[in-house]
C-alpha cells in the first residue's frame, strides 16, 4: 500500500533544509566561511544520513544534525561544548555556530575531557618471549578497551576453526581487568594477557607486541579491538562488521589459506574497508608523512590507499616493518579523547603505504571469496648472495683509511642526513663480527638458509697475483665442517680512494698483465676444489667477472681462462654479465649529469 503520508512528510523534512530562517542562514555562512565543518567526517560517522540529504552535509547538520547531538567534525562535541561553556547555553546560541564565530579564537574547550585519573597506574614490564618456543600458525591478537564486548570475542574465538595463540592486550582499570584477565585465562587457558595504559588507542598495545617479538614466526596474525566508535551511531555494527567479515564463522580456513597464498597481498580486511582517495586524509597527513620517513620512505598527499578501522590480517612482512618503524610509548600523545590527528590515526594510513612501498595490496573479503587458488609459488633453482668479505682489518687498509680500519667504521659513522634517515644502522644478530673468527660464516649460512639463500658469491680480491681479504676464505679452507657454500666473484675494477671505481687516486692498480688468465685460474683453483664450492649445474664449477667490459678482449681472455684450467669451469654468467654493464652505464650517466 503506497504510503503518501511518509513520502510527504519525508520530502517536508528535506525541503526544510532549504528554508533556512534568518539565524540558520547566518549559521551556515560562517560555518562556511571558518573551514571548521568537516563534510567527509560527518558523512563517515553518521552513515543514516543517505539520500538526498547526503549532498548537503552542512544545512542537514545545521538544521538536523546539532539538535541529535552530531559533531560536524571530529574535535567537537555539542554537548561537551554546552557543558564547558555555560555561557553559551544561557544564551541559547547553538553551540557550533558560537564555536565558528567566536569560540574557536578563544580557545574554549570543544570535547570531553578524559577521565584518566580513573585509571590507576599499572608496572609494564619489558616483554620477552622466547624464540625457540613452540607456536600456532597463526596469531589473534585482540586489545579490549571496553570489557563488555569481550562476550562477544570469546564467542567468535571459540568457534574458530584454524591453530591459533590467542594474544590480550587490555586497557588496566583495576579489579575489573584483574576479574576479566582471569575469565579470559578460564575460557582460553593458553591466552598470553598483557594490561597496558590507556595511551595509543589499540595501536600501541599491538606494537609492544610486536616490538618484543611475539608475533615472530606465525604465517598470519589478525588484529582485533573492541571497537565502538562512539562518534558514529552505527558503531557496533560496524565493528561487527569488521570482525565477521575477517573471522567469519564458515570458510575460514580455506580464505586464509588463500590470503596465505597470493604473495602480492599484505593485508585481509571486510568488505567495504579498504579506503583509496585523499577524502580520508582528514588531519593526519603531515603525520602519516613523518612516520614514512623513519623507514626513508617519501609519500606526497594525493595518494592513499589504507586498511580502515585496525581490524584486519597481516602477513609476517608487515610484522616486520612495523617493527623496523620503532615506535615506542613516549612517541604516542597522552590519551584525550581525540578522534582524528592522533599518531595512532597516522599508523592507520601509513599500513597501506607499507603494503604500496613492499608492491603488496589489501584485499577485501569477497575479493578472496572470488579468486582461485594460486598455485604454489616455484622456488628458484638456485639462488645466491653478494658477500663482501672487508670485515676484517688488513695491512692495505691500516695504511689508507688508519689502523684497524674494516667497513664497520663506515657503518657506525654515519649520520641521519635527513628527517627519517635511519642512520647510524647498527649490527643485530651477529654484532660487530670479525670474518677471521670464520664459525661467524657458520652462522651468516644459518640465516641465509632461513632466508631461501643457497650460498654467497663472495669477491675476490685478485691484482696480477696480489691478493687482498683473502684470510676469511683461506681459513674456511682448513675448516672443512664449518658450512659455508660459496663461488668467487673476481672484483675485477681497480680499488680507488674515492670509493666509486672509476675516479680518484688509484690505490690497487688492475692491469691485465700479459698471461695473467692462466695466474687468476691457478690462484682460483684451490677454493674451486673445495666440496663446498658451488656447480649449480652440477658438473662445472660457478665463476663471476664482476665488470668483464674492463678487460681489454673480454672473450678472449674467458677464452684462455677455459684453457688454462683443462676444463670450461670458468664460464661467467652471461645474465650477471648483462646486469652489471647496465649498472657500469648507470654510474657513468650519474657521474657525468
Amino acid at each position: 500500500m503506497f504510503d503518501s503520508n511518509g513520502v510527504l512528510q519525508r520530502l517536508a523534512r528535506f525541503l526544510r533544509i532549504f528554508c533556512l530562517t534568518r539565524k540558520e542562514r547566518h549559521f551556515l555562512k560562517a560555518a562556511k566561511t571558518s573551514g571548521l565543518f568537516d563534510p567527509i567526517y560527518y558523512r563517515g560517522a553518521y552513515p543514516a544520513i543517505s539520500g538526498a540529504f547526503h549532498r548537503f552535509p552542512l544545512r542537514h547538520y545545521i538544521v538536523y544534525g546539532e539538535n541529535r547531538g552530531y559533531r560536524p567534525n571530529p574535535d567537537f562535541s555539542p554537548s561537551a561544548y554546552l557543558r564547558y561553556n555555560p555561557d553559551v547555553a544561557e544564551q541559547g546560541t547553538p553551540p557550533f555556530f558560537h564555536y565558528v564565530i567566536s569560540g574557536h579564537k578563544e580557545q574554549r574547550l570543544t570535547k570531553e575531557l578524559p577521565k584518566v585519573e580513573d585509571l590507576p597506574e599499572i608496572a609494564r614490564p619489558v616483554l620477552r618471549f622466547n624464540t625457540a618456543r613452540n607456536i600456532a600458525r597463526f596469531a589473534v591478537v585482540a586489545h579490549v578497551y571496553y570489557p563488555e564486548v569481550w562476550i562477544e570475542f570469546a564467542e567468535t574465538l571459540a568457534g574458530l576453526e584454524i591453530p591459533f595463540d590467542l594474544y590480550v592486550t587490555l586497557t588496566y582499570s583495576g579489579e575489573e581487568t584483574d576479574a576479566l584477565m582471569a575469565n579470559i585465562h578460564a575460557q582460553f587457558p593458553g591466552a598470553v594477557t598483557i594490561p597496558v595504559a590507556n595511551r595509543g588507542r589499540d595501536i600501541l598495545p599491538f606494537l609492544t607486541l610486536v616490538n618484543s617479538g611475539a608475533l615472530d614466526g606465525y604465517e598470519a596474525v589478525c588484529k582485533i579491538h573492541t571497537k565502538k566508535s562512539p562518534h558514529r551511531e552505527d558503531g557496533d555494527q560496524w565493528r561487527r562488521h569488521l570482525i565477521g567479515g575477517i573471522l567469519p564463522e564458515e570458510g575460514l580456513p580455506n580464505l586464509l589459506n588463500t590470503f596465505l597464498a597470493d604473495l602480492g597481498c599484505a593485508f585481509w580486511v571486510a568488505d567495504g574497508q579498504h579506503y583509496t582517495g585523499t577524502k580520508w586524509w582528514g588531519s593526519n597527513f603531515e603525520a602519516t608523512r613523518q612516520l614514512m620517513r623513519r623507514l626513508e620512505v617519501d609519500i606526497g598527499p594525493d595518494t592513499l590507499s589504507f586498511p580502515a578501522g585496525s581490524i584486519y590480517w597481516m602477513k609476517p612482512l608487515i610484522v616486520g616493518l612495523l617493527k623496523a618503524l620503532k615506535l615506542q610509548e613516549d612517541h604516542f600523545e597522552i590519551e584525550t579523547a581525540q578522534v582524528d590527528g592522533t599518531l595512532a590515526h597516522a599508523l592507520e594510513r601509513a599500513m597501506g603505504f607499507l603494503a604500496l612501498t613492499a608492491g603488496q595490496k589489501v584485499l577485501q573479503t569477497t575479493q578472496l571469496l572470488g579468486k582461485p587458488a594460486p598455485a604454489a609459488p616455484t622456488r628458484p633453482q638456485f639462488t645466491s648472495a653478494f658477500y663482501l668479505p672487508q670485515f676484517h682489518p688488513i695491512p692495505e687498509n691500516d695504511s689508507w683509511w688508519g689502523k684497524g680500519f674494516t667497513e664497520w667504521r663506515g657503518t657506525v659513522s654515519a649520520q641521519s642526513l635527513f628527517s627519517g634517515h635511519s642512520q647510524p644502522l647498527l649490527p643485530a644478530d651477529l654484532g660487530f663480527y670479525d670474518l677471521r673468527v670464520t664459525e661467524v660464516m657458520g652462522e651468516q649460512t644459518a640465516m641465509a638458509r632461513e632466508a631461501g639463500i643457497d650460498a654467497f658469491c663472495v669477491y675476490h680480491y685478485w691484482f696480477d697475483g696480489r691478493r687482498v681479504l683473502e684470510e676469511p676464505l683461506n681459513r674456511l679452507l682448513t675448516r672443512p665442517e664449518i658450512d659455508f657454500p660459496f663461488y668467487l666473484c673476481w672484483a675485477n675494477e681497480s680499488w680507488r680512494r674515492n670509493w666509486d671505481g672509476m675516479s680518484g687516486t688509484v690505490l690497487l692498480e688492475q692491469t691485465y698483465a700479459e698471461g695473467f688468465e692462466a695466474e687468476l685460474v691457478k690462484d682460483s683453483l684451490p677454493y674451486m676444489r673445495d666440496p663446498r664450492y658451488m656447480r649449480p649445474d652440477g658438473k662445472r664449477p660457478r665463476f663471476v667477472i664482476y665488470r668483464p667490459e674492463d678487460m681489454p678482449d673480454p672473450a678472449a681472455s674467458v677464452e684462455r681462462m677455459r684453457e688454462a684450467s683443462g676444463t670450461a669451469t670458468c664460464r661467467p654468467l652471461r645474465a650477471t654479465r648483462k646486469l652489471l654493464r647496465r649498472r657500469s652505464r648507470r654510474r657513468r650517466a650519474l657521474l657525468t649529469a
